[in-house]
């Protein structure tokens, strides 16, 4: 568990470093992207539409299993502006689930964060 802990605190400093602001102590993002790193292999892309760069999409890979996510803002999926992107989002992606985090998430940002795990990539347990 303590794995997969540290891999959403390291995924919120990325997507924070990135995107909003670059901490003040980066001392604690290196720290875990080398922990994180020697466990998963993980890539990051450009999502679709270009404009939005506060939405980072992830593929995370452990072993046998693999998880294809964007993280972003939880305004994604509710605000008036971004029923575009939503409908691009289900048009051209299988959407696995969706994971709402507590306000607070981002420190920068009174939204909730959001995680989307979309299809495209197998998940396999051994």
């Amino acid at each position: 568990m303590e794995k997969y802990r540290s891999l959403i605190e390291y995924l919120k400093l990325d997507f924070l470093k990135e995107t909003l602001y670059l901490s003040d102590n980066t001392n604690d993002y290196d720290r875990l992207k080398k922990y994180v790193g020697k466990i998963f292999d993980i890539e990051t892309s450009e999502t679709q539409l270009k404009r939005f760069n506060w939405i980072k999409r992830y593929i995370i890979s452990e072993e046998s299993k693999r998880w294809d996510i964007l993280v972003g803002t939880a305004s994604l999926l509710f605000a008036h502006n971004m029923q575009t992107y939503r409908d691009q989002l289900l048009a051209e992606e299988s959407i696995q689930g969706i994971i709402t985090l507590k306000k607070d998430f981002f420190d920068v940002s009174a939204l909730p964060a959001a995680v989307i795990v979309l299809g495209g990539l197998r998940m396999t347990f051994s």
